[in-house]
């Protein structure tokens, strides 16, 4: 059975198959993996800033991989008021990201003063990629 485990550190993955790689080639081999099984695929309608609905067809395999492989090991190792406040906080800085870049809000939870992700450590393993 053919496999990919991937090692997270603080939220943050590190590591392939127990192998440190830097995060672009981290996210390129996922990738790669992951495009060969149609893996992040996304048809959507967005709301954009001047009030006008898009559709946008994106293919992002490896961010969705890292992405609900980071997401399920939080669910193992953070507590329930920590993934809300996390999820709460995610929602707003898309909208801030948009165009209040430079935001209190957003330089407090770059500081991680609203959000620690030093508990979320562990590996994921992808079986028969």
């Amino acid at each position: 059975m053919k496999y990919l485990e991937f090692g997270i550190v603080a939220g943050v993955p590190v590591s392939i198959n127990g192998q440190s790689i830097l995060p672009a080639s981290l996210l390129a081999e996922l990738n790669e993996t992951g495009g060969k099984h149609g893996i992040g695929r996304i048809d959507m309608v967005e709301n954009r800033l001047v009030c006008m609905k898009s559709r946008g067809v994106y293919e992002t395999p490896g961010g969705t991989i890292m992405a609900v492989a980071v997401r399920e090991l939080e669910a193992l190792t953070l507590d329930r008021e920590t993934t809300q406040r996390k999820d709460m906080v995610a929602l707003k800085y898309a909208e801030l990201g948009l165009g209040e870049r430079y935001s209190e809000d957003i330089s407090s939870f770059e500081n991680g003063e609203i959000y620690n992700q030093a508990d979320a450590e562990g590996f994921i393993r992808l079986y028969d990629l």
